[in-house]
């Protein structure tokens, strides 16, 4: 995220979407295709602890798209849920369409917020940094807590 916002910063808002856009989009097809070719290989590097791969590809395959969506709240989530993504089998279409959903309007804010930010009022970034953050993190939360609740109803 701060890299995005510098982006804006230095290069504008609208060099800086393109840019960010293209540096995202290539780490996350990169994740996808690798992982689409070999597999729960590229899962066994990610993690070894074979209760949370199995965790990670259950949450994956029952809500995929969200996990995409929501996984800018967190660093390494979304390079982690390219990955899953393509390991779980996701079409390439459902995964960029997800992708663009999630990642899209975050860089927009994001970068919009370094553009207009400067070093003597730095407040649009800090912002942005801590009201997307906050909102992701806010739905991630309210969506555990349904997943959990029908996942127990559905286990009586």
């Amino acid at each position: 995220m701060t890299i995005i916002i510098l982006a804006g910063y230095f290069i504008g808002f609208e060099l800086a979407l393109f840019y960010t856009t293209v540096g995202l989009l290539s780490a996350s097809l990169t994740g996808y295709f690798l992982s689409k070719r070999y597999g729960m290989k590229v899962l066994d590097k990610l993690s070894s602890n074979e209760e949370q791969k199995l965790e990670m590809t259950n949450l994956f395959n029952k809500h995929g798209v969200l996990v995409i969506v929501l996984s800018r709240a967190v660093p390494m989530l979304p390079e982690i849920s390219s990955c899953l993504a393509g390991a779980c089998e996701m079409s390439f279409k459902r995964f960029l369409t997800a992708w663009i959903i999630g990642t899209i309007p975050y860089l927009c804010v994001i970068t919009y917020a370094g553009s207009i930010s400067n070093l003597e009022n730095p407040m649009p970034a800090i912002y942005a940094a801590l009201g997307i953050t906050l909102l992701f993190w806010f739905i991630w939360m309210i969506f555990m807590r349904i997943d959990k609740r029908r996942t127990l109803r559905e286990n009586q």
